[in-house]
């Protein structure tokens, strides 16, 4: 019997990640995102910006996408979302 792919992988996001600054430059933010496929099991997955990188404030959209080795691709996006305390604090800065 062969199995053939017809399916891309599926990608497990975050529904969305929110951080304070602790910086005028915003925030480094982590974050888990994974890619499976049901032929190919876990697939290496691609976001950016990558996690650990420094976010501004405000709300930036993370793009990601992961490729199974029958060249099927996924793509999907969530929002990190950086903050500033407060008002004052952007002053002090």
């Amino acid at each position: 019997m062969t199995v053939v792919d017809t399916h891309p992988p599926v990608l497990t996001l975050p529904a969305g990640v929110s951080a304070t600054a602790t910086t005028p430059s915003g925030a480094v933010v982590s974050y888990a995102a994974a890619a499976s496929d049901p032929v190919d099991g876990p697939r290496p997955i691609i976001c950016l910006p990558a996690s650990g990188s420094t976010f501004p404030i405000g709300t930036t959209t993370v793009q990601c996408h992961a490729t199974d080795s029958n060249g099927h691709t996924t793509n999907g996006t969530f929002a990190v979302t950086v903050t500033t305390a407060n008002a004052a604090r952007q002053n002090d800065w």
